[in-house]
């Protein structure tokens, strides 16, 4: 089994080394920001000064987050059984954290990142940082995470990324390392169990209609915009789209990222894997079996089950050209 270590620290910052494991899930994807962790230990003091958890595999750290919930059963005089929930630190506080509804006039990449990444941890905005746009409205209920998602969708028509193993936030989803999945054997790839193909087509829109004017009525739905990919799979979904009022000055952008959203998980490769594998969410991927080959795909998920001492994981695969 791998060496996969989970130590927790109270608030004196002392750490306590989870030795008794009875499961464990662990939840990363590139399209929500803070990562998830659950996990069930036997434990044999009454602990419940827990603050933050970190979580290693083969030495490396792959989370580091704060604690959500927290419970402590007492089946028996000589153990108990803790069960702990979490989510990475930085980005968690930045979802849960509302931010003051405001206009903001002539606000730079810089002011972005000092106002609403930097009090939080994050330790780099790898964005142009010379952008400035003249105007961004913060409605009601909007946390930290949101304006910079706003900001960089408005000011350079990508979504924002965050990097969890650097507590940084990128406009480039994609990491320099490649990872070949193969069940042909080679020293380099990356063996699996299983693969599943997966054809999502339920929620991708054709068609839609973005509101120009202040009524409600059809006829001021006049700018349209057509998903030549569903097109292409003779799908029929059209929709008519009623733009947020903090794209204002661009509705017709936030109706193509309303599309391409239902393009993510369009197309998968679903992998089980018997391990954890050494691999990042944003790793580049090439997938080679006896049936097929195919490139220009991402790491889009992970998922780590332990149960039993007994690990699986489940990496998804995700075509790069439906990024947004």
């Amino acid at each position: 089994m791998n060496d996969f270590k989970i130590i927790c620290f109270n608030s004196k910052n002392q750490p306590i080394q989870i030795d008794n494991l009875i499961s464990c899930k662990f939840n990363s994807s590139i399209n929500i920001p803070s990562d998830f962790l659950e996990f069930s230990a036997v434990v044999y003091s009454y602990v419940t000064d827990i603050i933050s958890i970190k979580v290693y595999s083969n030495s490396t750290i792959i989370f580091n987050g704060i604690i959500d919930m927290l419970s402590l059963e007492a089946p028996s005089d000589n153990h108990f059984i803790l069960h702990i929930s979490s989510r990475n630190k930085s980005s968690a506080y930045m979802l849960d954290n509302e931010v003051r509804p405001s206009t903001y006039t002539n606000v730079s990449s810089n002011d972005i990142f000092t106002r609403h990444c930097k009090p939080f941890g994050i330790s780099s905005f790898i964005i142009p940082s010379n952008k400035i746009l003249p105007s961004l409205n913060i409605k009601k209920g909007a946390s930290h995470w949101s304006v910079v998602d706003l900001f960089c969708k408005l000011a350079f028509q990508k979504s924002p990324f965050f990097i969890s193993n650097s507590s940084s936030i990128s406009l480039n989803p994609f990491n320099t390392k490649n990872h070949l999945f193969s069940t042909i054997s080679k020293a380099d790839s990356i063996p699996f169990s299983n693969a599943t193909f997966i054809s999502k087509r339920d929620k991708i829109i054709s068609k839609i209609y973005v509101k120009t004017g202040s009524s409600s009525y059809g006829s001021l739905y006049n700018v349209s915009l057509n998903n030549k990919f569903a097109e292409s799979l003779k799908i029929i979904r059209k929709r008519y789209f009623n733009y947020p009022h903090e794209w204002l000055s661009n509705p017709s952008l936030s109706a193509k990222y309303y599309v391409n959203k239902s393009l993510i998980y369009s197309n998968q490769i679903v992998l089980s894997i018997p391990f954890i594998p050494s691999i990042s969410i944003g790793d580049s991927a090439s997938f080679i079996s006896p049936y097929s080959s195919l490139k220009n795909l991402y790491i889009g998920d992970i998922s780590i089950s332990i149960s039993n001492k007994k690990i699986s994981s489940t990496i998804i695969l995700l075509d790069k050209k439906f990024i947004i």
